[in-house]
């Protein structure tokens, strides 16, 4: 059975930088990849799947080379998240077609491997970020395999990571 569990995270001034480019680009990534789509569709009626847009990520990566600053892993992830909206789309209409993201409004980013908490010292390590100091009032400790883990950022500028784990 999968659980999660939300820690809060105290990154330092650079960490936070590099959080808030991360989601900045994986928001650009999802933005430039939906128009792709859309564009292919209006213009022959090509449907563009999953695997079509991640080579164009990498052709975007020579393109925009500040692209590599950030986990590759969260770059296809974000398009995974747009392959995802688009399946709901066209399974159940009432959600809606998948619109464009704004910064500031849900910035987070998914990365699809383990990462690894150390409750001795309260940090975790992030991928292409390094340790993160974890506030230590959050009591539960996992007991599982982790599966993956989200970090996100909210207008208040706090910082949090949700695990999720097996």
């Amino acid at each position: 059975m999968l659980r999660a569990i939300k820690y809060e995270l105290k990154p330092n001034k650079t960490q936070q930088s590099l959080i808030k480019k991360t989601c900045g680009y994986c928001r650009l990534v999802y933005n430039i990849m939906l128009d792709k789509k859309i564009k292919a569709y209006e213009l022959d009626k090509t449907k563009l799947s999953a695997f079509d847009l991640m080579k164009h990520t990498t052709l975007l990566k020579n393109e925009k080379t500040f692209l590599r600053d950030v986990p590759s892993q969260s770059l296809q992830q974000s398009i995974n998240n747009l392959d995802k909206a688009f399946k709901n789309f066209f399974r159940s209409g009432n959600k809606g077609f998948p619109k464009f993201k704004k910064k500031g409004q849900k910035d987070s980013y998914r990365i699809p491997s383990p990462c690894v908490i150390d409750y001795n010292n309260w940090n975790v390590k992030i991928a292409k970020i390094g340790k993160v100091k974890i506030y230590k009032g959050h009591n539960k400790q996992i007991d599982g395999v982790i599966k993956s883990y989200t970090i996100s950022h909210t207008s208040t500028d706090r910082y949090y990571i949700s695990v999720l784990y097996e």
